[in-house]
C-alpha cells in the first residue's frame, strides 16, 4: 500500500513538474501608444482685422491710393487674402493682415501729406483775401476762431487722427470763406453809407447854395419895401 501511494505521488509530481515546464510563457502586455498632443489652432486676428479695414476704409473715402499706388495695391492684396484666410488659417491671416497694415499705413502717411498740402492752400488764399479786407480788425473774433481750427487740424495730423484731421481742415476753410464774405459785406455795407453821407451832404450843400441864391434875390424887394415904408 505505501509503496503503491509513493508511485502515484511521484507520477502526480512529474505532472506537474511537465505542465510547469510545457506551460506557454505569459506575453507581457502591450503598450499603449501615447496620443499625439492636439495642436490649438492660432486665435481669429480680430484686432489686426479691425485696425487694417479702418485704414482701408479712410484710404477709400479720400481717395489716397492714388498718391501711392504700388504700396495700395500691395496692401490690397493682403487685406483680401487676409480675408479669406481668416477663420480657416488664422496664423496665415495673421501675417497678411500684419503685411496689410504696414502698406496701408504708409498710403496714408503719403496721401494725408498730399491732402495736407492742397486743404492748407486753399485756406492760404481765403486768409489772403481775409487780411487785405482787414478782417483780423473788423472781425477778430471769427477770424481767430477760424485759425484755432486750423492749428488743432495741424494737430490732429501730427497725432495721426487723420479723419478728425480732414474734419477740422474742411471746417477750417469753411470758416476762413466765412470770414471773408462776412468781412466784405460788412466793408460794402460801410462803403454804402458813406455814399450816403457823401450825398446827403452833397444835396445839403445844395439846398444851402439854393437858400442862399433866394436870400440874394429877395434881399433887394425887401429893401424896397422898407424905404417905401418909410
Amino acid at each position: 500500500m505505501k509503496r503503491i501511494l509513493l508511485i502515484l505521488g511521484v507520477l502526480a509530481l512529474s505532472v506537474f513538474l511537465f505542465s510547469c515546464q510545457t506551460a506557454p510563457e505569459t506575453a507581457p502586455p502591450e503598450e499603449e501608444p501615447e496620443a499625439e498632443p492636439i495642436e490649438e489652432a492660432a486665435p481669429a486676428p480680430d484686432e489686426l482685422q479691425t485696425e487694417a479695414t479702418e485704414l482701408r476704409d479712410l484710404i477709400m473715402q479720400y481717395d489716397l491710393g492714388q498718391y501711392a499706388e504700388d504700396a495700395f495695391a500691395t496692401g490690397e492684396n493682403a487685406y483680401l487674402t487676409a480675408e479669406e484666410a481668416y477663420g480657416e488659417d488664422n496664423e496665415l491671416a495673421t501675417e497678411l493682415y500684419t503685411e496689410a497694415i504696414t502698406s496701408y499705413a504708409r498710403v496714408v502717411e503719403v496721401g494725408v501729406g498730399e491732402l495736407q498740402s492742397e486743404w492748407e492752400g486753399e485756406i492760404e488764399e481765403a486768409n489772403v483775401q481775409a487780411e487785405e479786407l482787414k478782417a483780423p480788425a473788423a472781425m477778430p473774433d471769427a477770424y481767430q476762431d477760424a485759425r484755432t481750427t486750423l492749428e488743432e487740424a495741424q494737430s490732429s495730423v501730427e497725432e495721426n487722427e487723420y479723419a478728425a484731421a480732414a474734419s477740422l481742415y474742411g471746417e477750417s476753410l469753411e470758416k476762413h470763406r466765412s470770414v471773408v464774405n462776412q468781412t466784405r459785406e460788412k466793408r460794402e455795407r460801410a462803403l454804402s453809407a458813406l455814399d450816403d453821407i457823401d450825398s446827403n451832404m452833397q444835396s445839403t450843400e445844395s439846398d444851402i447854395e439854393d437858400l442862399e441864391q433866394q436870400q440874394r434875390t429877395f434881399e433887394p424887394a425887401a429893401e424896397d419895401l422898407i424905404e417905401e415904408g418909410s
